[in-house]
């Protein structure tokens, strides 16, 4: 710009011709920096585009796996649900046959004594089948909560790991 108005002033008539050699060398000096600016500015937004793919990529990824392990999760919760109502169903049962061994004069000590033609055996069975169905059910929620406990930590893990990784795509920007 220096040398384009040095060139101007040696060969001007007039004053205002000068001035207006310079407004126009500055008025065209100046888009020629708002366009070098703005390529500056769009290469640097795709360079740094580039360099945010392999985190973008990691926090897809680690998402994707979230998102598989919040669904099993929620099955994990209806099928807690459904062992719960289950096991209150087999409890009650087991409180029914027990009052009805009660009413009869008999109890859960005299099951072993009982004749097998007796009301007393068929209850005692009875009882034994819904107590080993009840330990089932409790066997099941076992597993069940203790695969939701493992899931449980892999979310916190794999929330945590998003986390750093969105941290560090903030601080590329």
């Amino acid at each position: 710009m220096k040398s384009l108005v040095e060139a101007t002033s040696t060969r001007t008539s007039s004053c205002s011709e000068l001035e207006s050699k310079v407004r126009g060398i500055w008025e065209s000096q100046k888009a020629e920096i708002e366009r070098a600016q703005n390529e500056f500015h769009l290469e640097d937004e795709a360079r740094l585009r580039e360099g945010q793919k392999p985190l973008r990529s990691r926090i897809d990824v680690n998402q994707t796996r979230l998102g598989a392990i919040n669904s099993e999760i929620r099955g994990l919760d209806q099928t807690l649900e459904n062992l719960k109502r289950q096991r209150d169903r087999t409890r009650a049962e087991i409180g029914a046959v027990k009052a009805e061994l009660a009413k009869s004069g008999a109890s859960l000590a005299s099951c072993p004594q009982s004749r097998p033609t007796s009301g007393t055996q068929a209850l005692c069975q009875r009882y034994n089948g819904l107590v080993t169905a009840y330990d089932a059910l409790v066997e099941q929620n076992n597993g069940a909560v203790s695969r939701r406990n493992t899931l449980a930590v892999e979310h916190n893990r794999l929330v945590a790991v998003i986390n750093d990784f969105l941290e560090d795509l903030n601080w590329a920007r």
